[in-house]
């Protein structure tokens, strides 16, 4: 890889590392994001979806697991459960379009909504089945469904974000 090319690759890199730190403090600070109807949004997850769109298989997996590891600082779940779930979306997604699908918008739509059909229900039965808490169900229908509903509507914000930065740090070869 030329000098410049690798350079360009590391800035890259850096900024969606710097995203991906402030996303992770917005995610997870009270005073930034609203909470609508007392539930969260997951930034992290269409932000990872979004950036492994754009990378290749290796960055794709390092970037969700260090998106994960973040995410379980602050999370109920057990320990390496995001990092796991993260670095295997990152992963597959970027395979998928590196190998298989094409970039737009509507395959991030499908990528974010199977992620987070998967994510929210897994993390649900973790946090609450598995624990035996009353009103499992009651807690899936009032914060994990709207949670997920809630996340969905940021992430044509980071796949666009993603995009720019991939296209003003790409060197196009002739």
């Amino acid at each position: 890889m030329p000098e410049k090319e690798r350079r360009m690759a590391n800035i890259r890199r850096l900024i969606y590392g710097l995203a991906l730190i402030i996303a992770a403090l917005i995610q997870n600070s009270v005073a930034f994001l609203p909470r609508l109807l007392n539930v969260k949004a997951v930034l992290l997850l269409p932000l990872v979806i979004g950036v492994a769109m754009q990378e290749f298989e290796i960055p794709a997996l390092f970037f969700g697991l260090l998106a994960g590891l973040l995410a379980d600082i602050f999370s109920a779940a057990p320990g390496g459960f995001n990092a796991l779930l993260f670095t295997s979306f990152a992963f597959l997604v970027s395979a998928l379009i590196n190998t298989v699908m094409r970039n737009n918008i509507v395959t991030a739509l499908l990528f974010n909504g199977l992620g987070l059909l998967i994510y929210f229900p897994t993390h649900w039965l973790f946090t609450v089945v598995l624990k035996a808490r009353e009103g499992a169900l009651a807690v899936f229908l009032t914060f994990h469904l709207p949670s997920a509903l809630y996340t969905l509507l940021f992430f044509p914000m980071f796949y666009y974000f993603a995009g720019a930065v991939k296209r003003r740090t790409h060197i196009r070869a002739l």
